[in-house]
């Protein structure tokens, strides 16, 4: 008797699923719902059971008041008769009570082979996981890792966290099977029916399975790197945030299924049906999708960084993702970073020339308004896709911006402020940024007049810092110069605007260079003013050198 009630207590616990941790409760919760709380329906055999016991219960109540009176009445004639009929009533009961309690010892013993499949032939841990299914036992955190366990019949079973890792589960039903976080790993799944199942966050990395139906089935967060998925049946499927990286999905069909933010980088989808796949946010660096069908999909909506040159798409859809391609090309040079140029034009035709540094940071295209000598001004919510640019531009009011892409790789569009203001602007890679720069400009008295100029702002040694960082707002209010802001301060006195590379500018340049024997700088002016060995004098003197060479040069 106390090992029965043993029992009893250890199946009610199982059965509660004690094991279960809130979070994971949390993520079931819709599938539940879903699943019209299928999981916990009770079994026929149990059904039956419970309505022997509340017969039982029953008779037991009423013996004190309807039996009792009967046996006070009884004669000895009629006592054969009545004891006869009582114990035929008895042994009935004790049947169906053995009965149960043999049900139960049989689930105990299937819930142990099922803990323990070591030197179990794959018959007998079938037999044993496919009766706890049918009496809807939790099969929680269940290792069968290595297992034979082809053809078997868990359907709508609670799997989570089971370790199924290397088993071979060809043919078998799963069908909204629960396999929250299971381990998957190079399990053989080929031919299995995974319909519906839930398999978030699960591991099946390098897993086989080929002709797979997982037909809207729940793949959020699973890890399927390196998995064959050839001819599997993905349609309406959940792949949002899915590891994908090196998957084969070769005639695969994801018809209407969800890759959000999924990683596909060099995963072979040749012949897969993607018609209506949602690839929003997803990396498809160096993935192939030639030969597959993308019929009413929009690739619209992948990011800068999306894919790259090794990304092979169909032949009739490559002109959706040229201008994007195109667009990446210009940004993605070996350091990740390009100088484009623009302006904006006012309603009375006033133009400015503006200067962007763009840089490309995993999927993420930042943008800088950087003119130069002024502190740079950072963009913000930049999207772009490539044959749009929208960005919000915080200048002295914020500006809301939204550019088109023009066939000749140029952004045009409009600004508006929060009065509707509206301000043509445009914007364009770095091929046009020599003649904005002034590099195509001779030498003139207006080259002379600027090195002067410099000259006359750093008089003497306690007006010049070695502290450059070509930002020259703090310089004019601190009345404190580097050899770069003096310079384009003395543009600004005498031409009003900055060209980085007229003449004066260039000569400065190439006498620092000859000075330095060619010394490797980032910045030439900037980077000599700021070497320690670098005095006054000698920046007194490179200004001076510059202003001769000019007066020989200038028309």
């Amino acid at each position: 008797m106390r090992q029965s009630r043993d029992i009893k207590q250890f199946l009610r616990n199982i059965k509660t699923g004690y094991l279960e941790d809130q979070q994971d409760k949390q993520i079931e919760r819709k599938q539940h719902i879903k699943r019209s709380g299928k999981y916990f329906q009770l079994s026929d055999v149990e059904q039956f059971s419970g309505f022997l016991k509340l017969i039982i219960g029953t008779i037991r109540w009423s013996q004190k008041y309807t039996i009792q009176p009967i046996v006070n009445q009884l004669t000895p004639s009629n006592l054969f008769q009545f004891l006869t009929t009582g114990s035929l009533i008895v042994a009935v009961f004790m049947f169906f009570e053995h009965r149960d309690e043999s049900r139960e010892q049989t689930i105990y013993e299937a819930w142990n082979i099922s803990n323990s499949t070591k030197n179990k032939t794959s018959e007998v841990i079938i037999l044993a996981l496919e009766r706890l299914n049918r009496e809807n036992y939790n099969l929680f955190g269940i290792d069968a890792s290595n297992t034979d366990l082809k053809k078997i019949d868990l359907e709508e079973a609670n799997l989570k966290q089971i370790n199924l890792r290397k088993a071979n589960l060809k043919k078998a039903n799963l069908k909204r099977a629960n396999l929250l976080r299971a381990d998957l790993k190079k399990t053989k799944l080929q031919f299995a029916n995974l319909e519906e199942a839930l398999l978030m966050k699960a591991d099946l990395e390098k897993a086989n399975l080929t002709l797979t139906n997982l037909k809207r089935s729940d793949l959020w967060g699973a890890n399927l790197s390196g998995a064959n998925l050839s001819g599997a049946n993905l349609r309406e499927a959940d792949l949002t945030g899915a590891d994908l990286t090196g998957v084969s999905l070769i005639g695969a069909d994801l018809t209407g299924a969800r890759l959000r933010r999924a990683n596909l980088t060099g995963a072979n989808l040749t012949g897969a049906n993607l018609t209506n796949t949602e690839f929003k946010g997803a990396n498809l660096n160096s993935a192939n999708l030639e030969t597959s069908n993308l019929a009413k999909t929009n690739l619209k909506d992948l990011k800068l960084g999306s894919f790259n040159s090794k990304t092979i798409f169909p032949k009739n859809f490559r002109s959706e993702v040229k201008g994007m391609m195109k667009a990446q090309s210009l940004i993605q040079n070996t350091d990740n970073h390009a100088v484009w140029w623009g302006a904006l034009v006012d309603s009375n035709k006033n133009k400015t020339d503006l200067r962007y540094e763009v840089s490309f940071k995993e999927d993420s295209l930042n943008i800088i308004l950087a003119p130069y000598g002024i502190t740079p001004i950072y963009l913000e919510n930049i999207e772009f896709t490539g044959a749009e640019l929208l960005f919000s531009l915080p200048v002295q009011e914020l500006l809301q911006c939204e550019l088109q892409r023009q066939i000749n790789s140029k952004y045009v569009g409009q600004c508006h402020n929060a009065q509707n203001k509206v301000l043509k602007i445009k914007m364009a890679p770095s091929f046009r940024e020599k003649p904005l720069k002034g590099a195509k400009l001779a030498p003139t008295q207006t080259d002379l007049q600027i090195l002067q100029r410099a000259l006359e702002i750093l008089h003497d040694e306690s007006v010049w810092h070695k502290n450059d960082e070509r930002i020259c707002d703090d310089d004019e209010k601190r009345d404190s110069w580097s050899m770069f802001c003096a310079l384009y301060q003395a543009s600004l006195d005498v031409t009003s605007q900055y060209l980085h590379q007229r003449p004066a500018m260039k000569e400065v340049r190439r006498i620092i260079q000859e000075i330095t024997k060619d010394r490797p700088f980032e910045h030439g002016i900037r980077d000599y003013n700021n070497l320690p060995e670098t005095t006054f004098e000698e920046v007194s003197n490179v200004l001076e050198i510059a202003k001769e060479r000019i007066s020989k040069k200038a028309r």
